[in-house]
């Protein structure tokens, strides 16, 4: 019998807003959404130089596509998690990394659904420039230490504090349950996108990229399912697409723009490059192409709008902190204080005294003096801010770093190393992120709590 022919129904739609927009048809409205936008201190200090950063709701048609695809997932991967309903997961696992180690024509009888996805990883998008997205490549790993641990905070921040990203992350627990598995999994995959191979089509790191995306969609089913038709027609779809691409836009611009808010100026045409390198990595991800920014500007007015949305914090806020900060703590051994009082003193920095105390409250970390750490760190980035832009100007320098970079970026390997070892500490001896093919009927997660944080768009 032929794949196709017991390829699964696509899921009954919950709600009016629940389908996959085309080309053309009529933009469907933003969840609700907050009063006002949030996150104002960080939108001014970081993009208020390049755009005007409104505390208005100022609608243009990119955010509108954005607020739009706040209603759909991934349809591709999708799909094909709807097979491990109907065909089990190991039959769909072996099909997607037989495809994704070998290609599809490696599978026997693979099923349409993955036929689909794999057509579309296989495609090189039109605008996707080598040479362009190499030298964003390099450009941000050219970025200070103190940009990276700032974007790394930032990171830490979002994830408590953005509400899409917060209620899944506390829904499925496993902040909770295993804080040391999902440090060095996160890690493992920023380290990875730096390396020079990751866009090849058969390396390691492209596997890391598209099983990530495989894991963030078997978890939307999942949630989808948990949480139901009531909080689907409230705040969209979980996981949405729109939240994958503000992902770049904050993960690719963030250090970049720290470095520049602490003196070291950079020109657009690097964010240019940036946008390239990560716009394919947001395609293999599953971002609709249609709201992918490749331009340093549009990565800047998403961000922008991303954070603008981005609401309050599910009630899970505290065990994601805590889930968070102790196994960087326990990493950093000795060192566990300095590294909290630098997060809670660049959240304070970058996002202002009042949302770093939110960030903070209720947590073993809240008394943490955040005004003092808020000084050292920015005399810590400001001071590296200045001394690579003195080397910015002199052409050894760059040569320097492309050399050093020339595998990936030398400060998160180094790291990566030590956080392998962390792991191996703690029994993880790998990554396969296969940890949630058992987890489409959602029974395993937590359902909405009372009080839950309505939508970033409420």
């Amino acid at each position: 019998m032929n794949s196709s022919d017991t390829a699964p129904p696509p899921p009954a739609p919950i709600h009016e807003f629940d389908y996959v927009y085309r080309d053309g048809a009529a933009l469907r409205p933003a969840p609700n959404r907050t009063r006002k936008p949030v996150w104002t201190a960080l939108r001014k200090r970081l993009y208020g130089e390049w755009m005007h950063v409104s505390e208005d709701w100022n609608d243009t048609p990119q955010t509108l596509l954005l607020d739009d695809h706040l209603w759909e997932g991934d349809p591709l991967m999708d799909a094909v998690v709807g097979l491990f309903d109907t065909h089990g997961a190991p039959t769909v696992r072996k099909q997607f990394e037989t495809a994704l180690d070998h290609g599809i024509d490696a599978v026997d009888n693979p099923f349409p659904e993955v036929r689909e996805l794999f057509a579309q990883l296989d495609r090189i998008p039109d605008w996707y420039d080598a040479e362009a997205s190499e030298r964003g490549r390099l450009r941000l790993a050219a970025v200070t230490a103190a940009g990276k641990f700032g974007a790394k905070a930032f990171g830490y921040f979002a994830t408590a504090m953005e509400q899409h990203t917060s209620a899944s992350v506390g829904s499925t627990g496993r902040i909770a349950r295993q804080p040391a598995r999902r440090l060095v999994e996160t890690s493992q995959f920023f380290e990875e996108v730096t390396y020079h191979a990751a866009l090849e089509r058969r390396s390691p790191m492209f596997g890391t990229i598209v099983r990530v995306r495989l894991m963030h969609a078997l978890v939307r089913r999942g949630l989808r399912k948990r949480w139901g038709a009531e909080n689907f027609a409230e705040h969209g779809m979980p996981i949405p697409n729109t939240n994958m691409a503000g992902g770049s836009a904050w993960f690719a611009t963030m250090p970049v723009l720290i470095d520049a808010a602490m003196g070291r100026p950079f020109k657009m045409r690097d964010l240019d490059d940036i946008a390239i390198h990560w716009g394919y990595i947001l395609y293999l991800f599953g971002v609709h192409e249609r709201i992918i920014p490749l331009t340093g500007m549009d990565s800047i007015r998403l961000a922008d709008h991303h954070a603008a949305c981005a609401g309050e914090p599910s009630p899970w806020r505290t065990e994601i902190v805590e889930g968070l900060i102790d196994p960087t703590v326990e990493f950093s051994g000795k060192g566990g204080p300095v590294v909290v009082g630098l997060f809670a003193g660049s959240m304070t920095s970058l996002f202002g005294p009042a949302d770093a105390a939110t960030f903070f409250d209720g947590t073993k970390y809240s008394g943490v003096n955040r005004a003092a750490w808020a000084s050292a760190y920015e005399a810590w980035a400001r001071a590296s801010a200045m001394a690579a832009r003195a080397g910015d100007h002199v052409p050894a320098v760059r040569e320097r770093r492309a050399s050093s970079a020339a595998v990936g970026d030398p400060f998160l390997m180094k790291t990566g190393t030590l956080l392998r070892k962390f792991g191996a500490d703690h029994g993880i001896e790998t990554v396969p992120f296969t940890h949630h093919d058992q987890s489409t009927s959602g029974s395993s997660f937590a359902p909405i709590k009372s009080g839950h944080a309505r939508s970033s768009h409420e």
